[in-house]
């Protein structure tokens, strides 16, 4: 008797031993959580353990493992696999809406234990995707959802792959690809997927603001390393996590952070995601930006005539680096550094012209450009980009300019806001796409920009034998006349010959035609004379025509001005070749005292006053 008691003793106390497992590793976890590969928190998490979600076998396994077949054959998802140094993950991605206004948002969708596998299909059945796309189908949202599929089922934050990095791997290449910001990231996970969720964003902080977390287990100490906004769920009959434990978590997080808890009365593990999922976590979600955006509505959708307004983006990095470029070589492009930018600001469609500088110089008195003459510009050149102004002058038009429009401030753009505009969140070529569009007919050539191949190919087609003369005092061949086509050439992709020479001082730009053409005004077009070279916006002219002035000063690391501190001008002009023009080209710059004949601007402009905004100012 004695011996069958102390038997069933010692068997309670190594059932309760095994038991209580499971919450000792929880309860250990976040002292141990470290970023990296996700070494450090893989044994903390045994097989069938919480890991924010709890044992999710048997009734969990059941319930939603198969997605619908509406949900498989929708014609918008794409099933893929991305790869990166961390490791290779299966995904679903819907592109909803794209058309529509506004910012895209991101949505990633973090499921739970039924769902893992390599099929690239089954995380489709998380209780989440088809109340997320109903969402925003009614609601016209531009999103990308990613709907990345764990391999198995120990979990986000356990085996042999750091998934989480995986993931972030994914999101950094679809945030770029798309320009979209943390303030329209959401992130969202049920059971397993809602640890995963937390972990996420104690790992890569500031990558989603937002996160619904559903049927999920939490604790305590994690609220002091998470940031962002939650809305938290947990049914009160769930039979896998303590809901005291989770409720005690949101309270906590509550303390720094802002947190929407639910308990659904009568709800078991399943029941509350549905319920979450089919209830008004999207409005919460989608709906508190647009809350907040409420107070400067009037200000933002009152349109400025002549303005596009380009949306902000905080991960904005040039596409290129700056780099010395040796003469006559061509050098790799590297990305270019991060120059986040905050807030919308609105971009002039066309650069300012030279019937509009008129009026500001006959009404404020300013100096006339040095081409012009007897005080007015070149006859028929009314729409064509004003040129030789400087820095300063441009500065001066921007304050007399403002004068006029009341509630806005006029400026000139950075160098980050220039390239988002031209080069738009896909970071393209050229505003309009990667091609340059250049062709040759008839001896002329054609594209969507001016630039010098236009220049050269009008005047060959003209009168190739047309006679110029030299006339740089450091010429080998001062005063002497060449026929034209003996001094440039034009091959069919729009590549001239012979247009500079500073070894010799014999290119085409010391000629007396080409003085000729500088002397009024250079060969500009007018700045709507090319509807398809438009940007991503909307704005024309933004390569070719003329070089444009940006408030950003750089150590400039190409043309005469290389290695001096000046001012940043971007995409190209009449007189540049083909890859000056490119949305994407840097390193040219001039100094702001000074005036060049291929150098315009065109005006930036914030609404005004603003709400105060933190950390936020505007540039000068």
């Amino acid at each position: 008797m004695q011996r069958n008691l102390l038997w069933v003793l010692t068997t309670m106390l190594v059932c309760l031993a095994f038991l209580s497992v499971p919450i000792a590793f929880a309860q250990d976890t976040p002292r141990n959580f470290r970023g990296g590969n996700g070494e450090g928190m893989r044994r903390n998490f045994p097989r069938g353990g919480n890991g924010g979600g709890g044992g999710m076998r048997g009734r969990m396994g059941s319930a939603s493992a198969e997605p619908s077949k509406e949900l498989v054959e929708d014609s918008n998802l794409r099933r893929e696999t991305f790869s990166s140094k961390n490791g290779k993950v299966s995904y679903c991605e819907f592109l909803e809406n794209s058309d529509a206004k506004g910012p895209t948002w991101l949505v990633l969708i973090m499921h739970g234990m039924s769902n893992c596998g390599n099929d690239n299909l089954k995380q489709l059945a998380s209780p989440s995707v088809k109340p997320l796309l109903d969402f925003l189908r009614q609601h016209k949202i531009k999103a990308l959802v990613l709907i990345p599929q764990c391999p198995d089922r120990s979990g986000w934050v356990r085996g042999d792959t750091p998934m989480l990095d995986i993931v972030n791997d994914l999101v950094e290449v679809k945030r770029a690809k798309h320009g979209i910001s943390a303030e329209h990231g959401i992130i969202t996970g049920v059971s397993m997927g809602g640890g995963g969720c937390y972990f996420y964003m104690m790992k890569h902080p500031n990558v989603f603001k937002r996160a619904i977390v559903a049927s999920s287990g939490g604790m305590d100490s994690w609220a002091r390393r998470l940031r962002g906004e939650f809305y938290i769920t947990v049914g009160t009959e769930d039979q896998f996590i303590s809901v005291d434990k989770v409720e005690q978590m949101a309270k906590e997080l509550a303390r720094t952070q802002k947190v929407r808890f639910e308990k659904l009365p009568g709800a078991d593990h399943i029941e509350a995601a549905k319920k979450t999922y089919s209830g008004d976590c999207w409005n919460w979600a989608f709906g508190l930006a647009a809350a907040e955006n409420k107070k400067d509505k009037e200000v933002k959708e009152s349109k400025l005539q002549g303005f596009v307004q380009i949306p902000k983006n905080p991960s904005f990095a040039f596409a290129n680096d700056l780099q010395e470029r040796a003469p006559g070589r061509r050098v790799e492009q590297k990305a270019g550094e991060k120059s986040p930018i905050a807030s919308d600001y609105w971009l002039a469609v066309y650069p300012v012209t030279n019937a509009e500088y008129a009026a500001f110089c006959k009404e404020t008195g300013h100096s006339v450009p040095n081409y012009w003459r007897d005080g007015s510009f070149p006859k028929g050149k009314e729409k064509h980009p004003v040129l030789e102004v400087s820095y300063e002058d441009a500065k001066a038009y921007c304050k007399w300019f403002g004068k006029k429009h009341p509630g806005w401030s006029f400026r000139l753009p950075t160098e980050a806001e220039w390239e988002n505009a031209a080069s738009g969140p896909k970071h393209q070529l050229y505003a309009w796409g990667n091609e340059s569009q250049v062709t040759m007919k008839d001896g002329l050539v054609t594209a969507p920009f001016n630039f010098n191949g236009i220049v050269a190919s009008v005047y060959l087609k003209e009168n190739p034998k047309r006679l110029v003369t030299f006339f740089h005092e450091k010429s080998t061949r001062k005063g002497e006349n060449v026929e034209l086509r003996n001094v440039i050439s034009v091959s069919s992709n729009g590549g001239v010959r012979g247009w500079v020479d500073h070894k010799s001082w014999t290119g085409f730009i010391y000629t007396d035609l080409f003085k000729s053409i500088s002397a009024t005004g250079g060969y500009t077009t007018p700045v709507d004379n090319y509807p398809a070279g438009k940007g991503p916006y909307g704005n024309f002219d933004l390569c070719g025509n003329c070089w444009e002035w940006t408030s950003t000063t750089i150590s400039a690391t190409n043309g005469a001005e290389r290695g001096k501190q000046v001012n940043a001008i971007r995409g190209g002009s009449w007189y540049a070749n083909i890859s000056s023009c490119q949305a994407t080209f840097r390193g040219e710059g001039r100094r702001p005292s000074g005036c060049y004949n291929t150098v315009g601007f065109r005006l930036a402009a914030t609404p005004q006053p603003l709400l105060p905004q933190k950390n936020s100012r505007i540039p000068e």
